[in-house]
């Protein structure tokens, strides 16, 4: 998987929703890793700029996609 290895529990991740382009406002949540499954973080959301504020308290990062993968979807904050 290709960011299984980026975090771990009580680190702080930067995921991307859709790869930066030039002239479009980035997407991202920024949040700490609170759960390590087999497939994917559990993220307890601290910043969202794709949703509304209080929208998504936590989200799913998955390891890896087959759709819309990128260098970079995933980062340690």
């Amino acid at each position: 998987m290709k960011y299984q290895n980026v975090a771990n529990v009580g680190q702080k991740i930067k995921a991307y929703d859709f790869q930066p382009l030039d002239g479009r406002p980035e997407a991202f949540a920024i949040g700490t890793v609170i759960e390590k499954k087999d497939y994917s973080y559990v993220v307890s959301v601290e910043e969202d700029t794709y949703a509304p504020a209080g929208v998504r308290q936590e989200i799913e990062v998955p390891f890896q996609t087959s759709f819309l993968e990128f260098e970079g979807r995933v980062v340690l904050v």
